[in-house]
């Protein structure tokens, strides 16, 4: 810290008062601490430090209005005490009523008198609203990059395993800028030679003008019809579509080829269906197909249980806005959102039942072109109530264990875990004071310091037998 060369000719001879002006100008908050600790003055500019008690602190120890950790540092800081300040600060925090702290950061000064010294504070409130928001920030990037890493994760699942032929192409260069394996053994033998490659270099001259019309129609249209082309060193003619996205700035191709003699027969795709619908079927979330006019095509028996259907073939050819949406506008929201988009994640919506039964859902659904009957797909996953939240995380009377316990951390908050385990505490003292007596309901009143009334109370609460009061 660097002083005033000549405070003496700068500053003349200051009198108590004007050097307690410019000491509350300069702080947020002074305080003339003697030898034992014992604060003897105050002066706080209550506008720069918010909600700090500090009207009764006259005669009180600095160490005992601070917070556990903060002793130590205030200790230090009044036992190093001189008449030179080191610069050095010792930043502590004061309790409050509602459990936030009040940080400020202090140093301390010796005055003439040798018993008593100037701790002179900063209020650090603002640093420390700062440092919550950027933990808070940097918490939500953490999750966002799980969250992307995730999708990433599912994609590449998606798109390497695939039975069908996939590209990626670049719309301004017309260069292959991923592949999945399918692909890449149709065109180049199972290496990996493909991506770099000219989308043309791919296409026999012959069919060249039909795949520069599919692109072009790509472009001006959102679907367009798959044709024909022929490939290099291939003999026979595969089916090609083409659909065009954005990936920020950057349009590109999304091409399926497709060998039209790879068919599988009405066996093997008999076999598919059934074991695809056996899936949907045991999904322990409702999942429905509703065509362009919201109209149901499919539902499993989840769905059917949730909207209180005998069976799923009720829901067929009924309109999805019968069991969906508070209103109208609701399902107007999602689908539109679906068919802009292509997909949802996680849409609030309401679900209602035959019988009056409503329920809290997230929607989940995509928007498929399949054909000449574009379709949505939505999986509808049920809400639980905080009542039924608490009942499945609920101690199991007469059988508390601390794994138990442990296993409610994360699910349920702390007040209701204690809530519970009292309870059970006290149904177990009830039960042992009651087998001890004999089932002497005064005895046990007794034994348990409660009042027999209190202990009536307690057993009606808990279900243990009938009291007294109950039997007359």
């Amino acid at each position: 810290m660097k002083h005033f060369k000549s405070p003496k000719r700068s500053l003349g001879d200051l009198d108590a008062k004007t050097a307690a002006r410019l000491i509350s100008a300069a702080t947020d908050i002074a305080l003339v601490v003697d030898k034992s600790g014992k604060i003897r003055d105050v002066s706080c500019d209550e506008a720069a430090i918010e909600g700090l008690d500090w009207a009764d602190w006259h005669g009180r120890k600095l160490v005992d209005l601070v917070t556990v950790e903060s002793v130590p540092k205030i200790t230090e800081m009044l036992a190093n005490v001189s008449d030179e300040p080191d610069g050095r600060r010792y930043q502590a925090n004061h309790p409050r009523a509602d459990g936030i702290d009040i940080p400020i950061s202090y140093h301390a000064l010796r005055l003439k008198d040798e018993d008593t010294a100037l701790v002179i504070g900063r209020g650090e409130q603002r640093s420390a609203q700062l440092q919550r928001k950027l933990l808070n920030a940097q918490t939500q990037i953490d999750r966002d990059y799980a969250r992307l890493i995730q999708i990433e994760t599912r994609y590449q699942a998606l798109f390497r395993f695939s039975n069908e032929a996939i590209m990626i192409v670049d719309a301004a260069t017309k260069k292959v800028i991923d592949a999945n394996q399918s692909i890449v053994q149709l065109f180049a033998n199972g290496s990996r030679e493909l991506v770099g490659r000219s989308l043309d270099d791919l296409v026999a001259v012959e069919s060249q003008p039909q795949l520069d019309a599919l692109l072009a129609t790509v472009r001006r249209s959102p679907k367009a019809s798959d044709v024909s082309l022929k490939l290099v060193h291939k003999d026979n003619e595969y089916r090609v579509a083409a659909s065009l996205f954005r990936d920020q700035s950057k349009l590109l191709y999304l091409i399926r080829v497709e060998d039209p003699r790879a068919v599988r027969t009405d066996e093997e795709e008999k076999h598919r269906f059934t074991r695809l619908q056996t899936v949907l079927d045991a999904l322990p979330d409702a999942f429905v197909v509703v065509d362009k006019n919201r109209n149901v095509l499919s539902a499993n028996a989840t769905f059917a249980e949730l909207t209180q259907l005998a069976t799923e073939d009720q829901a067929i050819g009924q309109p999805i806005t019968r069991w969906l949406g508070r209103v109208s506008v609701d399902t107007d929201v999602l689908f539109a959102n679906l068919h802009q988009n292509g997909f949802i994640v996680r849409h609030g919506a309401l679900l209602k039942g035959e019988f009056g039964v409503t329920y809290d859902v997230d929607i989940s659904g995509v928007y498929v072109e399949a054909d000449e009957q574009p379709c949505f797909g939505l999986i509808i996953r049920r809400v639980p109530a905080e009542s039924e939240l608490a009942s499945d995380t609920a101690l199991v009377p007469g059988q508390p264990s601390i794994a138990q316990l442990k296993s409610l951390v994360g699910r349920t908050p702390l007040r209701e875990v204690v809530r519970q385990t009292t309870d059970i505490i006290e149904r177990m003292c009830i039960e042992a004071a009651l087998e001890l007596t004999g089932d002497n309901r005064a005895s046990a009143a007794e034994m348990l310091g409660v009042s027999r009334q209190s202990l009536y109370i307690k057993l009606r609460r808990h279900q243990l037998g009938k009291s007294e009061n109950d039997a007359h």
